[in-house]
């Protein structure tokens, strides 16, 4: 257990004690492909990159030497870190702590397509003051691709000075004595963790070391971590979840870390499974997304008959976390894995936020059924755990909750549920999520929204200095239970509905076949009310339909939009105003993959969605009368990405008809519209994983189908050997003979086709909406 008095109280203290007791042992290691070829030989895939504790505090000390010189920098300065997924990242933020700069982890904005991420690294180099980026040479290779390209002049790009470290030279045999005695303070700013930015623009939280320290001795003891703990991950490096949960608490408890890039799992899904499987995995950490797209892809191996058995018997903790958690989902996992081993009582939900550094309570093994009733008092109906099928799931009438763990996980971080004037909450009682403890941040960087840090609740037991979450919930029997939003709550008639549960009713319409799961968003409008007495906000649902096939069969852009009202009317009681029908991949996400409500609210009202043809609905809400009708504006003509519903015969002739050449130059075009670059520059022979990231290539299968009547899996796209040159010849032919996931493909595949994806992995965690 890493709670050993006898071990150094800080994070860099601890790594350098394992690398002096264990200098050969494995610490971190970095996979690009785990195809499923090695469960049968039963032998480890060679990592891209992989450090002994030894090497890790070699190299860390020689960049602490070598960083403050190279960019004139002094300490407390803030440093972006701009890596794409690689081991460079997490060793660059330990030095930079290290020498006693401040290290700033941002998602790598795309260099080939500014559009979509400028606008928030820009705020974060204004709100964080930074001067100086780092990178890898992986993403320097593709900023100045951009820049040569014209495509990657956007502001922030030019305000900070760019360092490539891969440059930097390979630190001595020996490690070098270090130059700062900052790298055993326990005190002061140690990072800046900017918030995904779901109901808000991203704010930068600062950790100082006091609250680093405090989670990760939480996390490693909740967690239950030791030196023999062998941790699974594909989460982002920048995103708390991945980088504290992930990184940091393996670092701090001095065990082995086997690591892979969102792409990675979004490609294969089951390769981190696999890993799992071949390293005797313990640990491993998921949002709730990961779980259904996992029991989706071995449900799809039964059916086709080609399950590959694994061993998921090691595994002693899987974390759900970091966004809502449906108890189907989870059951759903349980029951496709229990033949491979897998132990349901692994399962642990867990809550958290980077307000608090990122853990707040675990060891969510269940939830309860129950109403809500008048003035937020919660009638529990019945309990029920995970993979227990003798209490049946919630329905018309009854809500299933899931339990986050222990309102208290030792190490004094507490939890309180208090109402709208400050007054503690009982259990069983709604209110807003207050959290104390030494976990909490110091804040926003630069003072903004201070009222949220310094709570004050009232009574005799009344204290200050609570960290006011926004988030609302309950507390039964010791546990909570997080019920949504305050920001993003939807109130009609005096009664509260929660987005995310109406969002999860809208993915689920017609048996979950027709909109994208975890690619809904729900908001509430400033409205006349209902009945005209303006007693409550209008209600707005935009989905996202799977496919054009998926949206004929619903009966098109308006069928599809009155089947969701009539769903959610029947479910929740509630009549939507609006219902929005999306083309895929263009609703709104954060940065860690999370529905951008407030964006996808912006772009409602600014009428910038990208509808299909019918699928804006605007119904009228009366007392007693529900009158259907569409707006009008159907978003058409937004150019590249226009939708067909059905497959024309003629115009499919016509496309087969094409010579190879001139489908090619077609490619290419589309390619050039997506990318900005002109068709000139798009190459016709490299993977289209160097030319496009992962949101463009989702958008690109979209036109393959729409405008060259051919339909290829999403992990064909994303293998090393899909260029232009070979998609041509699969729309002449109308499919691709080598694309093992579709029905017909060529045989048995190995994990999305294997080897290294060549070129900048910049793909965001969590890519709900770019998964069938």
């Amino acid at each position: 257990m890493t709670s050993d008095s006898t071990l150094p109280p800080t994070l860099l203290g601890r790594i350098e004690h394992f690398a002096t007791i264990y200098p050969t042992k494995l610490a971190l290691s970095f996979y690009t492909s785990v195809p499923a070829s090695i469960l049968s030989s039963s032998s480890l895939p060679k990592a891209s990159k992989s450090y002994t504790y030894s090497q890790l505090y070699s190299t860390i000390l020689h960049l602490s030497n070598t960083i403050p010189s190279l960019t004139s920098s002094s300490p407390g300065d803030r440093i972006l870190l701009v890596y794409t997924p690689s081991i460079s990242f997490i060793i660059s933020f330990l030095a930079l702590i290290h020498c006693g700069l401040v290290p700033v982890p941002v998602f790598p904005p795309n260099p080939l397509n500014v559009k979509t991420d400028a606008g928030a690294f820009d705020n974060i180099i204004t709100s964080s003051g930074a001067k100086v980026a780092l990178t890898n040479g992986e993403y320097d290779k593709a900023r100045k691709l951009g820049r040569l390209k014209g495509s990657g002049k956007f502001a922030g790009s030019s305000r900070v000075t760019w360092y490539n470290t891969s440059t930097l030279s390979s630190p001595p045999s020996s490690p070098p004595p270090p130059t700062s005695t900052t790298s055993h303070r326990t005190t002061g700013l140690c990072f800046l963790q900017y918030t995904s930015g779901s109901t808000s623009l991203p704010k930068g939280v600062c950790i100082t070391m006091k609250s680093l320290h405090h989670n990760l001795t939480s996390i490693t003891s909740a967690l239950s971590t030791s030196p023999e703990t062998k941790e699974v991950s594909w989460l982002p490096q920048y995103h708390d979840m991945g980088l504290i949960g992930s990184y940091l608490g393996l670092l701090f408890c001095g065990g082995e870390g086997y690591y892979m890039s969102p792409m990675t799992f979004i490609k294969d899904p089951m390769s981190c499974l696999r890993l799992c499987s071949i390293i005797e995995g313990t640990h491993i950490q998921m949002p709730n997304f990961a779980f259904g797209l996992l029991a989706k892809r071995r449900k799809e191996e039964v059916r086709k008959g080609k399950v590959r058995r694994m061993d998921l018997s090691t595994i002693k903790h899987v974390i759900n976390a970091a966004e809502p958690v449906d108890r189907e989902t989870v059951d759903s996992f349980i029951e496709v894995f229990k033949d491979d081993g897998f132990n349901k009582e692994a399962i642990s939900v867990t809550y958290g936020l980077a307000e608090n550094t990122v853990l707040v309570t675990e060891g969510g093994c269940g939830g309860v059924n129950g109403r809500m009733k008048e003035g937020g008092v919660v009638e529990v109906i019945e309990k029920w755990v995970y993979g227990d099928t003798s209490v049946p799931p919630s329905s018309e009438g009854v809500r299933s909750w899931c339990s986050c763990g222990k309102v208290s996980v030792g190490n004094g971080i507490i939890v309180t549920i208090v109402g709208s004037s400050g007054e503690v909450k009982d259990e069983g009682v709604e209110g807003e999520i207050w959290v104390g403890g030494d976990s909490k941040a110091d804040g926003y960087y630069g003072g903004v929204e201070e009222e949220e840090w310094n709570g004050v609740t009232k009574g005799e037991e009344g204290r200050e200095g609570w960290l006011k979450t926004g988030d609302l919930g309950f507390v039964y029997d010791g546990e909570l239970y997080v019920t949504g939003r305050s920001k993003d709550l939807v109130i009609v008639r005096g009664k509260n509905h929660y987005p995310q549960d109406i969002e999860l009713t809208v993915s689920q319409v017609l048996n979950g076949s027709y909109i994208r799961p975890g690619c809904v968003g729900c908001f509430s409008l400033a409205g006349r009310g209902r009945g005209g007495g303006g007693d409550g906000d209008d209600v707005a649902v935009v989905a996202e339909v799977r496919g054009m096939k998926e949206l004929k069969d619903a009966g098109g852009g308006e069928g599809l939009g009155r089947t969701i009202r009539e769903e959610v009317m029947r479910t929740h009681g509630l009549g939507l105003r609006h219902v929005v029908v999306v083309e895929p991949r263009t609703v709104p996400k954060t940065s860690s993959g999370k529905i951008a409500r407030s964006l996808c609210k912006r772009r409602f009202v600014g009428k910038e969605l990208k509808v299909v043809k019918g699928g804006w609905s605007k119904f009228e809400v009366e007392e007693g009368e529900e009158v259907g009708g569409e707006e009008g504006w159907e978003g058409e003509g937004e150019g590249e990405g226009e939708a067909e519903e059905e497959w024309d015969e003629a115009k499919v002739a016509e496309i087969r008809g094409l010579s190879e050449d001139e489908i090619l130059a077609k490619l290419r075009g589309v390619v050039g519209s997506i990318t900005g670059s002109g068709p000139g520059d798009v190459s016709t022979d490299s993977a289209l994983t160097v030319v496009m990231d992962s949101m463009s290539i989702s958008q690109f299968k979209g036109m393959l189908e729409a405008r060259f009547y051919v339909r290829v899996s999403e992990g064909y796209l994303f293998r090393d050997d899909c260029n232009l040159g070979k998609l041509a010849v699969a729309v002449k032919e109308g499919k691709a003979g080598d694309d093992y996931d579709m029905e017909g493909g060529g045989g048995e595949g190995g994990g999305g086709g294997g080897g290294k994806v060549e070129g900048p992995a910049l793909a965001p965690p969590g890519l709900c909406c770019t998964v069938s």
